[in-house]
């Protein structure tokens, strides 16, 4: 789910895409090859790759967006990120004796 919009992640990737290239959001299936299927050209794929880091809150790298083949691809790269941040955990300096400190994460 979007966080700002309430808006679920898998249709705020499709009105991007749909929006970037001017087409219908019925025609951006998961299964769709973004440029075999849904005519898009590099700078189109550009515009795609900055609008998703925008709504997502993140930064998809340069090697990365070779790999964005399918609509697909986008959403597994933005659920993969979001499971990566939902599992972050700051780690917390605690004294246990003097001069001496350890890191506590969450329990395993």
């Amino acid at each position: 789910m979007h966080k700002h919009l309430k808006i679920p992640d898998d249709e705020m990737l499709r009105m991007i895409i749909s929006d970037v290239l001017g087409i219908s959001a019925h025609k951006v299936l998961a299964k769709a090859a973004l440029v075999a299927d849904l005519h898009a050209t590099s700078l189109d794929l550009m515009e795609i790759v900055v609008g998703v880091e925008d709504a997502f809150q993140l930064e998809i790298h340069d090697r990365e967006v070779a790999a964005l083949v399918f609509v697909a691809d986008f959403e597994s790269l933005i659920h993969r990120r979001q499971v990566e941040e939902d599992t972050k955990v700051a780690l917390l300096p605690i004294r246990a004796t003097p001069g001496r400190w350890f890191t506590v994460g969450p329990a395993k």
